[in-house]
């Protein structure tokens, strides 16, 4: 699909999207992207026709190829440039963008084949491998869990005998919990050694609750926005059928968002979204487990929003463009999400909204791919008061 850009069109910034298709709430990044000026043209797996009506209406051009393949992406953007942009005297591509860490690795090849500023493939390293982060943060001197790259068994046991059991085995590349494997004792540790047959990284389990430091980071690495949600179970017990459950705080504790802010910089975060989970201990003391340089996943954005009365949308589409930002930083309220896995429970939809429709601002079934990490059917709710937050998620979630 391409449309034929009028004139008014040749000097703006040309960003190519890897995605506009998912997850379903990123359309609203196409959307305001073009209200600031961008123009946006969109490579993705749907259907041109599939796209929701308003997606479809602000791309300026769209190809469909698999992402999974890197120099398909790279064959699409060279027709871009050469086909559709050169011919029309609209210059070239000047950036591109893919906010999923399964397409970061296209993003940086795009960005190293056409010169375009961003993340280049010698970053994905420290950005995606676990072992990597781990060896940053300890030149850095950032606190993290203890852990190795898995390469020789008795380094694995000399690691349980300093550490205890249990602990956490991990792909080095990976998002969420898929893979991830509780090892709690020597047999089993021996058992999934023999095993494994990627690079996994093994590392202590922390005692505490998880945490995280969110947000979006400019031009110059400096964080325009900051948030911070509150794990009510990892994505570990999510995926193991526990119900999902977070919220956001209506205030970070300075020691998180100095940290944060430092891993921003340390890792380069450029005109992007970051989303980083530490252990919080009943003390307060910090340990990061790691970082990623996109936005937290599934509807998480959204609930961010919903904090701030804020929409992050249209602030990252105008500090992508380079125009005056106005941005909200006060937490209005503690917003929580609530995930429903597909059975059961105690209180129906209807009486949920009887009781809590005053609270509730979004609640609909999620995409399959999203649903063993973050449920089924989702409620977003917000109060100013953490008690009502957790009366809302214990009555949501009431078996």
């Amino acid at each position: 699909m391409e449309r034929l850009p009028p004139k008014r069109l040749r000097d703006r910034m040309n960003l190519l999207y890897l995605s506009p298709d998912f997850p379903p709430n990123y359309a609203n990044f196409i959307v305001e992207l073009a209200k600031a000026g961008v123009n946006v043209f969109g490579v993705g797996e749907a259907e041109f026709s599939g796209l929701p009506e308003r997606t479809r209406t602000h791309l300026q051009w769209y190809a469909r190829c698999d992402l999974r393949d890197p120099q398909a992406v790279v064959r699409a953007a060279a027709l871009l440039n050469a086909e559709v942009l050169a011919p029309r005297g609209l210059g070239r591509i000047d950036l591109c963008e893919s906010h999923n860490e399964a397409w970061m690795k296209a993003e940086a090849l795009l960005n190293e084949e056409f010169g375009l500023p961003g993340i280049r493939p010698q970053d994905l390293e420290k950005l995606q491998r676990k072992s990597a982060m781990k060896s940053a943060f300890l030149e850095n001197r950032i606190p993290a869990a203890r852990g190795l790259l898995v390469q020789d068994p008795d380094a694995c046991f000399g690691l349980a005998e300093k550490t205890g059991y249990p602990l956490l085995l991990k792909p080095d590349i990976g998002v969420g919990a898929s893979g991830v494997r509780r090892v709690d004792d020597r047999s089993q540790l021996a058992y999934y050694l023999e095993r494994i047959r990627q690079p996994y990284v093994l590392e202590e389990f922390l005692h505490g609750r998880m945490v995280t430091y969110d947000g979006l980071a400019d031009w110059d690495s400096d964080v325009v926005f900051e948030s911070s949600l509150i794990y009510g179970d990892g994505v570990l017990e999510s995926v193991r059928g526990m119900d999902t459950f977070f919220y956001t705080r209506r205030e970070i504790p300075r020691p998180l968002s100095e940290m944060g802010r430092k891993i921003v910089k340390i890792f380069a975060i450029r005109r992007k979204f970051f989303h980083f989970e530490f252990f919080e201990t009943s003390q307060g003391e910090l340990a990061v487990v790691e970082i990623n340089a996109r936005p937290p996943g599934g509807s998480i954005v959204d609930v961010m929003n919903f904090s701030a009365d804020e929409d992050l949308y249209r602030v990252y589409a105008a500090m992508l463009a380079r125009k005056p930002l106005r941005v909200s930083h006060e937490k209005k309220f503690f917003c929580a999400y609530a995930g429903r896995k597909d059975r059961p429970y105690r209180n129906p939809h209807e009486r949920i909204l009887e009781r809590y429709g005053r609270s509730i601002v979004d609640c609909a079934e999620n995409p399959p791919l999203f649903w063993p990490g973050m449920g089924k059917t989702r409620y977003v709710f917000r109060s100013e008061e953490e008690d009502e937050i957790l009366e809302i998620r214990d009555f949501i979630l009431d078996m």
